[in-house]
C-alpha cells in the first residue's frame, strides 16, 4: 500500500475527525478515561481552523485518509500536535510517513528543532517518534489531565 501525505484541505474536515475520533477512542480498550480521550478529540471547527492555517496534513491510502497529524512553527521550532492513524491502517507506515513529512516542512522553513509530547500509554506514538529520530527529554508530571506527558525532541541543526 502506497501512503500519500498532503496538505488537509477544507472538504476534508468530516474525514479528519472520523481518524481522529477513531484512534483516541482506541485508547479506552487501554483503561484512559472518557475526560482526556474526549480532550484529544479535536473537533471539527478546530480541524478547519489548523486547515485554514496551513497546519494540517492527512495521509491517504488509495484516496482514503487513513492518517493526520498538525504542525505548528513557533521561533524556529517546529511543534508537533495530533498525531492520528485510523486503526485499521495502523502498524502500516502511515505514521512515519507523516512524522517524516513534518521533518522536511520544518528544514524546509529554516527550523533547528522539532518539538513534541505524548503520554506514556500511547506505545505505538512513541515508537513512531522514536524510530524517526526523536529523543525523550523529560517528564511533565500530570499536564494532562493528571496524566504525565513525555516530552520528545529532535534537534535538526544547530
Amino acid at each position: 500500500m502506497k501512503v500519500k501525505v498532503r496538505k488537509a484541505q477544507p472538504e476534508d474536515v468530516e474525514e479528519v475527525y472520523k481518524v481522529i475520533k477513531l484512534a483516541f477512542e482506541d485508547y479506552r480498550k487501554i483503561g484512559y478515561s472518557e475526560t482526556p480521550i474526549q480532550s484529544a478529540i479535536i473537533s471539527k471547527k478546530e480541524i478547519q481552523t489548523r486547515i485554514n492555517k496551513e497546519q494540517m496534513f492527512v495521509a491517504e491510502i488509495d484516496k482514503q485518509i487513513v492518517g493526520t497529524v498538525t504542525r505548528i512553527i513557533e521561533f524556529e521550532t517546529m511543534h508537533v500536535r495530533t498525531l492520528a492513524t485510523h486503526p485499521i491502517f495502523q502498524n502500516l507506515g502511515v505514521g512515519t510517513k507523516l512524522m517524516e513529512k513534518i521533518e522536511k516542512e520544518a528544514l524546509e522553513a529554516g527550523c533547528y528543532k522539532i518539538f513534541l509530547t505524548s503520554t506514556p500509554v500511547m506505545k505505538s506514538a512513541i515508537h513512531v517518534y522514536e524510530k524517526v529520530g526523536f529523543k525523550r527529554e523529560g517528564i511533565l508530571k500530570k499536564q494532562f489531565h493528571g496524566i504525565d506527558l513525555i516530552a520528545f525532541g529532535k534537534v535538526l541543526h544547530d
